[in-house]
């Protein structure tokens, strides 16, 4: 789902951006170190095909960028708190998991 600010998203993204709007103010990137603001994506940790659900302290708002990186296994989100993930790249999680 994208979110442009000068753009309404559909009623159910658009919803979910107010909830993360009422509960963490100003919305932006919650990847740490981020802050990219124009365009938004609603970002899943656990991903809905593991019955991860649209709540609070599971959908994140991302830049388009991080959450390509990581659809496409280049990075690895984890999170901090209900409103800040950290980047771990691929590969430091092969070198942990050895």
């Amino acid at each position: 789902m994208v979110y442009k600010p000068d753009r309404l998203a559909p009623n159910a993204s658009r919803m979910r951006l107010v909830t993360l709007e009422k509960r963490f103010g100003k919305l932006k990137c919650m990847v740490v170190g981020c802050g990219y603001d124009k365009v938004l994506e609603v970002h899943r940790h656990v991903p809905g095909r593991s019955g991860g659900l649209y709540e609070i302290g599971n959908m994140f708002t991302v830049c388009p960028n991080h959450h390509a990186e990581v659809t496409r296994g280049i990075t690895t989100l984890v999170k901090l708190s209900d409103d800040a993930l950290e980047i771990i790249e691929s590969e430091q999680l092969l070198q942990i998991a050895v």
